[in-house]
């Protein structure tokens, strides 16, 4: 889904998607060394797949700019960010058997991951999921600001009014987020 929105938003942009693109798992480092940018959907079970963290060890030592797409919904395999860093972290376990160089950190790797930006908020829902897409353009395109159509507010952004008044807030514990 993302592939194909992201490419109907911009024309011309080549999104190149691992679990369908990737002819040969052992040339994963040459595909990473040949794209401009990384988005990254982080998961539960994203940094304890070998292939996945041979993903972001490439990308963070060829310094590739990196976007963190985080799911929360735990019933997509949703993590908070404290906890995909506590996931990254304890997967130092592994980097020896996976053969990875011993100079690879796991601590670097949630810095570059988590810390540069914010996380995008992977969404679901159709007016939400237009604000996350255009999030996503605004950090592959970050000289220029993005309006998509349909937008509430699209075009040049205005100043809000100082409230007049009181207002009330209602948020309903039936509503975690």
């Amino acid at each position: 889904v993302l592939q194909s929105r992201l490419q109907a938003i911009l024309p011309g942009l080549l999104v190149w998607l691992d679990v369908e693109d990737l002819k040969d798992i052992s040339a994963l480092e040459q595909y990473i060394d040949a794209v401009q940018a990384i988005a990254i959907l982080i998961t539960d079970g994203y940094f304890w797949s070998k292939n996945c963290m041979r993903e972001l060890v490439q990308c963070v030592s060829m310094s590739k700019p990196l976007m963190a797409i985080a799911e929360r919904d735990p019933a997509h395999g949703g993590l908070t960010e404290d906890e995909a860093r506590q996931q990254c972290m304890a997967s130092q376990t592994k980097f020896a058997a996976w053969g990875f160089d011993a100079g690879t950190s796991a601590h670097t790797l949630a810095d570059a991951l988590l810390n540069s930006k914010p996380p995008i908020v992977f969404e679901r829902v159709g007016v939400f999921q237009q604000a996350m897409l255009r999030l996503i353009v605004q950090r592959l395109t970050p000289q220029r600001e993005i309006y998509l159509p349909g937008e509430v507010g699209a075009g040049r952004p205005h100043r809000l009014a100082s409230p007049k008044g009181t207002h009330h807030v209602w948020c309903s514990k039936h509503n975690p987020g």
